[in-house]
C-alpha cells in the first residue's frame, strides 16, 4: 500500500497514537487529508523519520 493509517504508522514506530497525532499536527508533516481522515504517505513518512532522527 503507498498510504497507511495514522493509527497503522505509530504502531509501525512503536508510539501510542495520542504521542503519534503530536507529530502529525507539526506542519512539515507530509499528510493528506482526505475528508475528515488524515493518510499518511509511506514512502515520505520514512523519509521525515530519518530526518527527524538525524536531527536529534
Amino acid at each position: 500500500r503507498v498510504t497507511i493509517s495514522v493509527a497503522k504508522a505509530a504502531e509501525l514506530y512503536g508510539l501510542c497514537e495520542n504521542s503519534f497525532r503530536k507529530l502529525v499536527n507539526r506542519k512539515d508533516f507530509p499528510k493528506v487529508k482526505v475528508g475528515r481522515r488524515i493518510v499518511i504517505i509511506r514512502s515520505q513518512l520514512m523519509s521525515f523519520m530519518e530526518k527527524l532522527a538525524e536531527k536529534s
